[in-house]
């Protein structure tokens, strides 16, 4: 709670302020708090428990919980992925089946061959201007979610070819990649944080009087290890994910043949979220979760001029 305190000013001009003064956002103060107490809120009944059971195996296996831990965010996981669309994500926006793109959808599922998940709508107004899409869910609580700010605002055509980006996470079964991934780096995080935490508790202890890392106050020392690690494990992450987004780009440009249509909606949702189409090659490398929006246009675009795909 003190930590959200004291991130609360910095949050609220991020978020906020920032977005307001660029046109981004007519979300009051009271809608935006209303929605960061309930992260809070979330942290206190799930993040709190869930970190004192991971405390208590660091303290209870010294030498081998970096292998524990991240075994165990396998089922933790599974879980989240089922619960996510129908119990936390509603608490922060409304969802609604969306009805009058059924027949996009339709004519999507007979050329990929796909049961498309379902569609859902999503007041992303409530909170930005900025229009969005994604894939969410497993089992029965997959589906794409589409933002009321994208439905208002792009034609027909170009809302299809994102909606074929979607289906391509289904279709590719991009969040069980994804998952797996992110097992794969929880291990690597571990080990690299159960060998630097150790060290920086020893050069440390004059100043913390923290002498050994099963010692609950060594937890400050251990989230700055995690977060020495992150610049090891982060540019790999997302260099996994720029690669799994080029190929969903694919699958819509070969699903619909518009690349057109494509590049347009790319264009717009630059234009609409002010992004940065030439982002700096070092954000690219270590940040971006998505190929810079310049060179997913020219894709389409080239895409469109292929004598093959016309």
């Amino acid at each position: 709670t003190a930590s959200w305190l004291a991130h609360l000013p910095f949050a609220a001009a991020r978020e906020l302020l920032i977005e307001r003064a660029f046109g981004l956002t007519h979300q009051s103060f009271r809608t935006w708090l209303g929605d960061t107490v309930k992260v809070l809120a979330l942290n206190l009944t799930i993040g709190v428990p869930v970190g004192t059971a991971a405390w208590t195996v660091v303290q209870r296996r010294p030498r081998d919980w970096w292998l524990v831990l991240p075994s165990a965010l396998v089922p933790v996981s599974l879980v989240l992925g089922r619960l996510a669309p129908v119990l936390i994500m509603p608490l922060f926006n409304r969802y609604e089946l969306v009805t009058e793109i059924l027949g996009r959808v339709e004519r999507l599922a007979r050329r990929t061959g796909l049961t498309i998940a379902a569609v859902y709508r999503m007041d992303l107004s409530r909170q930005t201007d900025k229009p969005n899409a994604f894939f969410t869910g497993l089992g029965r609580a997959k589906r794409i979610v589409v933002s009321d700010t994208l439905l208002e605002q792009f034609p027909p055509d170009e809302i299809e070819t994102i909606l074929a980006h979607e289906a391509a996470h289904q279709a590719h079964r991009d969040l069980w990649r994804m998952m797996a991934l992110e097992v794969g780096i929880g291990y690597l995080m571990a080990f690299l944080v159960s060998r630097l935490a150790p060290v920086m508790v020893v050069r440390s202890k004059r100043w913390t009087g923290v002498d050994r890392l099963e010692d609950v106050a060594s937890v400050p020392i251990v989230g700055l290890a995690a977060m020495l690690a992150g610049l090891i494990v982060t540019p790999i992450g997302a260099a996994v994910s720029r690669r799994i987004e080029r190929q969903a780009d694919r699958f819509a440009l070969d699903t619909t043949c518009n690349g057109s249509a494509y590049a347009s909606a790319l264009r717009r949702i630059a234009a609409i979220s002010l992004a940065d189409p030439f982002p700096p090659r070092l954000v690219r490398i270590v940040l971006a979760s998505h190929p810079p929006i310049s060179e997913r246009i020219a894709m389409a675009e080239a895409y469109e001029t292929t004598p093959s795909n016309r």
